[in-house]
């Protein structure tokens, strides 16, 4: 995320060795992601909807991954053990994609699954939030599976959540 932050329209990949499932249990947080960037674990070889990255925030960490930036994409993660599993920030990170069909995110065992704070249409789908990775039980986030939030000036309008193609929809569940 640093090496992204320093330009503009990366694509963050992974080659992590070993044939997963691949888990990150993190011991501080993550930077921001403060330039438009593509964030996809669906690029690691052998990553299937049941062979994923898990990111674990081991509860104790605040949020898992933050947007700073327009135009962000997060694809194919396992998110656990964060007050926030995905923040987006601001009124200005507008646009962003969280998830799509076949390479939705896995969001469970947070306070809080995904939370946009000010943001303007963007795209939630794919999703599995408060779920297991197969969607037939629940694994709850504490408070909320989504909260959008405006702010003064308002915000966090014209987000689509879900879709009307198949595979669009996202598995909300337990929260």
């Amino acid at each position: 995320i640093k090496n992204s932050n320093r330009s503009n329209n990366e694509t963050i990949t992974f080659d992590i060795p070993s044939p997963g499932p691949w888990i990150i249990s993190l011991d501080s947080a993550l930077p921001a992601i403060t330039t438009t960037t593509i964030l996809d674990a669906t690029s690691q070889a052998n990553w299937s909807a049941s062979n994923r990255i898990t990111i674990n925030g081991q509860n104790n960490i605040n949020n898992g991954i933050i947007i700073q930036a327009p135009n962000v994409e997060v694809y194919g993660f396992t998110i656990v053990g964060f007050n926030t599993g995905i923040f987006i920030d601001g009124q200005d990170q507008d646009r962003f994609i969280i998830g799509d069909v076949g390479k939705g995110n896995i969001i469970s065992n947070c306070v809080t699954g995904i939370q946009i704070f000010g943001a303007d249409d963007g795209y939630i789908s794919g999703n599995r939030i408060g779920t297991n990775p197969e969607g037939s039980t629940s694994n709850p986030n504490t408070l909320y599976g989504i909260h959008l939030l405006g702010d003064i000036t308002g915000g966090a309008s014209n987000n689509l959540i879900g879709g009307n193609q198949p595979g669009k929809g996202n598995l909300i569940s337990g929260n």
